[in-house]
């Protein structure tokens, strides 16, 4: 097989999004300018770009931008938060199957954890969530908004709201979200949101957003110091607790600036325009599966899928996608289709057509699924 004549489709943004032309052309002028006068341009940037940028992603996420902070990746955050944290929170509730980098930093940072698990797989049921936060008297619930493993999206409004009415402070990985999905984070009853930005924001590697409201740092002052959070005169520094507490001093400037492309670019399309295109490219991905012997993970009405679908697939599937040029993520038994903007309904069809001719060429019986309307 000639995978070289062959079209290429990428259905991945799961594993990471990408960039514009006009992300990478920015990035590129300011490494240029690096080659003659370094610190002008970064300080050009923390002075002039870096409040542009806090105010497009606070547009975004309707947001204030006293609220937005960036930071290298998600974990970088995360810890951060947690340091905040630590002397005052011991009952901490996580799902049992989330991502490493979300689960791991409470589990080794002395709390007391417990767990909630899915069912039949992949919904995790907010009534299960609340029974045992009452129960084990939890403080703090941490979870993903959308699952990377199933794309199961939990209804932060419904846990929110319950976490506000418990006293509960609710931390959510919008990394497999955010950019895709359209928050509104002055109502949202979240206390901190965080992404990376390499995957729906396409915002390239090197860099992540926090979105903390003002009440969570009222109640857990930041424990660390970033440049924008000290104040310098001729006596010396003081230190102006903020969000911005959260942000270091150095940051990665050519990863924010291709994050301020995207972010023009999302701004101007409109994020709702994006989720509405993005569901409906999730929805034609599962109706044409119903008519396959793959098995999509939560059912093919594809009710509770915001951005990812996985559905069950042997490893050989995904070798044969990866000849056919069609690119996706093969992990753990399932396959994770991931469209974004720029893919197209044709892309969506030909996925769906290769998997018929792999089952063809298997000899594959399927069947027709029921698909609610």
């Amino acid at each position: 097989m000639n995978s070289e004549k062959q079209p290429f489709t990428y259905l991945n943004t799961a594993g990471a999004g990408l960039l514009s032309p006009e992300s990478i052309a920015a990035a590129e002028d300011f490494q240029n300018k690096s080659l003659v006068n370094p610190p002008k341009y970064f300080f050009q940037f923390m002075d002039e770009g870096l409040p542009d940028l806090r105010q497009k992603m606070a547009a975004l996420l309707h947001a204030k931008p006293s609220q937005i902070a960036f930071t290298p990746n998600f974990s970088y955050s995360l810890l951060a938060v947690i340091d905040s944290i630590r002397s005052s929170v011991k009952n901490v509730l996580l799902y049992k199957d989330d991502y490493p980098s979300l689960t791991l930093p409470f589990e080794l940072g002395g709390f007391q954890i417990h767990y909630v698990e899915n069912e039949g797989g992949f919904a995790i049921p907010v009534s299960k969530i609340k029974e045992i936060a009452l129960k084990e008297k939890v403080e703090v619930i941490a979870i993903s908004h959308v699952q990377f493993l199933t794309g199961f999206a939990i209804d932060l409004n419904e846990l929110g709201t319950f976490c506000r009415g418990n006293n509960i402070s609710l931390i959510v990985d919008a990394t497999q979200s955010m950019g895709a999905f359209d928050f509104n984070f002055e109502t949202l009853p979240v206390d901190v949101l965080i992404s990376s930005s390499y995957k729906w924001l396409n915002g390239g590697f090197g860099s992540a957003v926090m979105c903390i409201k003002d009440s969570f740092m009222e109640k857990y002052p930041p424990k660390s110091a970033g440049f924008g959070s000290m104040n310098h005169d001729a006596n010396g520094w003081t230190y102006n607790p903020s969000v911005l507490s959260y942000e270091p001093g150095h940051l990665n400037v050519a990863g924010l600036l291709q994050l301020q492309k995207a972010l023009e670019q999302r701004l101007k399309t409109g994020v709702s325009a994006v989720e509405k295109h993005d569901r409906s490219l999730i929805k034609r991905l599962a109706t044409g599966l119903s008519g396959t012997s793959f098995k999509v993970a939560g059912g093919y009405d594809a009710a509770q899928l915001a951005t990812i679908l996985c559905f069950e697939a042997e490893e050989s599937v995904g070798k044969y996608l990866s000849e056919k040029n069609i690119a996706v993520t093969w992990r753990k038994g399932k396959i994770r289709v991931g469209p974004h903007f720029y893919n197209t309904n044709e892309d969506i069809d030909r996925l769906i057509g290769a998997l018929k001719e792999w089952e063809s060429e298997h000899k594959i019986p399927t069947c027709k699924k029921p698909v609610k309307a």
